[in-house]
């Protein structure tokens, strides 16, 4: 937090004071690494205080696949391929959350992770995890009784 503060403080140092050369030399080698999701208009006004902005795309289908297999080489099959189609427009740390959430129902089971556990999570995570209910019992996936 203190760097954010230092970083924030010397941008505005700079800013307030164009051309200060003791100023612009403080902000050489600084480097500031942020990611969002979110694109709204304070995300636009943060982005001009940056010299530089690198924006990184979304993994297609065919890195989709490759990372899902990465993290576990059994999932595969036509339900593997649905979850792929799904998770359109994920980042990486999206699919990565959605591994984990389905290893974290995997062992809550006592089993192994399987297709069924990503997909679970990937609906969960395109629902904007509005299914997941939080249980003050015991951390951990509530399914419902029906």
């Amino acid at each position: 937090m203190l760097g954010v503060r230092l970083s924030d403080t010397l941008i505005l140092e700079v800013e307030s004071n164009p051309g200060d050369a003791v100023a612009e030399e403080l902000l050489q080698g600084l480097a500031v690494v942020s990611a969002t999701k979110a694109r709204n208009s304070g995300w636009r006004a943060l982005i001009k205080s940056f010299r530089q902005v690198v924006q990184f795309k979304n993994p297609d289908a065919s890195l989709r696949r490759e990372y899902y297999r990465r993290l576990n080489p059994v999932l595969t099959g036509e339900q593997f391929e649905a979850a792929i189609q799904a998770t359109e427009g994920f980042s990486f740390a999206q699919l990565r959350e959605t591994y984990i959430l389905g290893a974290q129902s995997a062992f809550e089971h006592g089993r192994e992770v399987e297709v069924g556990d990503v997909i679970e999570a990937v609906e969960m995570q395109a629902a904007g995890a509005q299914d997941l209910k939080m249980s003050i019992a015991a951390p951990g996936f509530v399914h419902e009784t029906r």
